[in-house]
């Protein structure tokens, strides 16, 4: 016996409900695109006002340059520790090589 999605999903929104059902069509050609379903979903509406003042896009491209930078210098740290790492193994083995 086929069951209510109200009673699978218990605390999921009417909008919710919708859209699952929707998108659990055995036809493909029944099923909503991802397109089509954040743009006539109210599932995927914001019901929040958008802020007058959106923060500066300058002010964000210089913190993600920021962060990509520090990710670049985290990187290159830990290639030097690896590289590091490898030559004092490659030392240690030449000195027990050479006390044989």
């Amino acid at each position: 016996m086929p069951q209510s999605l109200e009673a699978i999903i218990q605390n999921g929104s009417a909008d919710a409900l919708k859209l699952i059902t929707d998108m659990l069509h055995y036809d493909p050609k029944k099923r909503p695109t991802a397109s089509q379903c954040l743009t006539n979903y109210d599932f995927f509406k914001v019901k929040l006002p958008i802020p007058m003042s959106a923060p500066d896009f300058d002010q964000q491209k210089e913190l993600q340059d920021l962060l990509d930078e520090t990710d670049e210098n985290e990187r290159s740290l830990e290639q030097k520790m690896f590289q590091s790492k490898i030559r004092q193994e490659m030392l240690q083995k030449r000195g027990s090589m050479a006390a044989q």
